[in-house]
């Protein structure tokens, strides 16, 4: 599926990207809108983690296309640079605070985190990979349902 976003944001990240390949870099996106029905299962599934946004308490900014999960890439070969950990890995490797010795990671995460809070967004401490629209950080937005977004969704039965 492409990643959706709002207008202002694909347009923050068009800018984050713009940046990234006078470096030979670009953007990876693992994650832009998710439909709050999808928000809803992944709370579900993952009842113990601090990681996955309460929609009864704040919706998470991808409901509503303000938010992406990105990393690194080499823009010549495509492949992906080295980050801290892998992308939805929960662990404390997983923090934007990354102080490992790897001096690679470390100025790859540099990069990323000031291209794109120097494009507009925010990141995320818990999770080096997730940033969300700065103009939109601190709202609770309504989300946009999948049907709305042109989406249809289906159980796992594979049935509506």
């Amino acid at each position: 599926m492409k990643a959706l976003l709002d207008t202002q944001t694909a347009r923050k990240l068009k800018k984050a990207q713009a940046h990234l390949a006078t470096h030979g870099k670009g953007l990876k996106i693992w994650d832009a809108y998710r439909p709050p029905e999808i928000q809803w299962q992944l709370l579900k599934s993952d009842t113990t983690s601090t990681y996955v946004a309460d929609p009864k308490q704040w919706w998470s900014k991808h409901c509503s296309g303000r938010a992406v999960d990105v990393t690194l890439i080499d823009l010549k070969t495509g492949y992906e640079l080295k980050m801290p950990s892998a992308f939805d890995d929960f662990s404390t490797r997983s923090s934007s605070d990354y102080r490992g010795p790897d001096m690679e990671v470390a100025e790859n995460l540099n990069l990323l985190k000031a291209t794109m809070r120097k494009a507009g967004f925010i990141g995320f401490r818990k999770e080096w990979w997730h940033y969300a629209n700065a103009n939109h950080f601190s709202r609770n937005i309504a989300p946009i349902p999948a049907k709305r977004a042109g989406i249809e969704l289906y159980d796992s039965a594979g049935t509506d």
